[in-house]
């Protein structure tokens, strides 16, 4: 009977929104795993953003702003070589995989360390305050875990040097950034399409657009 209510009252809040609800593939999924886990981690979570909220929705919003070290590490990875194209573009500066590691581990230490020390910060403002599920349920990583996130460190920068496109087209050619890590939409039939695109550059030399994912 709970569990029927608090879904009765996920569907409502949606339905009783002037704009309808954003969808997505990850919210299908959540949707046909656990009716119950969509209403909490979606429509519910987001009434509890307010002191005034339930104290159970309250923890429901606090917990959707948790993330697991994989989800921090791959937002991380994101940046660094968004903020790395760039620099290469303006100055020319050859990448440096040794410097671009030591990068990410200081990140990754540094998230790990807020993280581990502030879970009253956290509490209070889920969104400026980051807390990794791993810290929060057991207490911190396993080193099965962290040597896996050093093969990962060491994988992922290196394919990034070495990437095509980093030295067949963006080092060598007339490039231009268009976006990066940017949300755009379009309309198709009617349905307004929100995506978010790794990198869009334009190949001024060969007039051609490049898409990168």
């Amino acid at each position: 009977m709970i569990e029927k209510e608090i879904l009765r009252l996920g569907v409502s809040v949606v339905y009783n929104r002037q704009q309808s609800p954003s969808w997505s593939l990850t919210r299908h999924k959540t949707l046909m795993e656990c009716e119950l886990k969509w209403a909490l981690s979606y429509p519910l979570a987001k009434v509890g953003q307010y002191d005034s909220g339930p104290q159970s929705l309250q923890l429901a919003w606090k917990l959707k702003h948790m993330k697991n070290i994989f989800m921090l590490f791959g937002e991380l990875v994101h940046q660094i070589i968004e903020a790395e194209v760039n620099t290469l573009l303006e100055t020319g500066e050859v990448l440096s995989e040794a410097k671009i590691k030591k990068r990410l581990s200081n990140l990754l230490n540094n998230t790990y360390s807020r993280s581990k020390n502030g879970l009253a910060q956290w509490y209070k403002d889920p969104k400026a305050n980051p807390m990794l599920y791993e810290i929060y349920y057991d207490g911190g990583l396993s080193n099965s875990i962290i040597q896996f996130i050093k093969q990962k460190i060491d994988k992922c920068i290196k394919g990034f040097i070495h990437s095509s496109t980093i030295n067949e087209v963006i080092a060598k050619g007339n490039v231009k950034i268009m976006e990066a890590e940017k949300y755009r939409s379009f309309y198709l039939d009617g349905v307004r399409i929100m995506l978010s695109a790794d990198l869009i550059y334009f190949d001024e030399d060969n007039e051609k657009w490049g898409l990168v994912d």
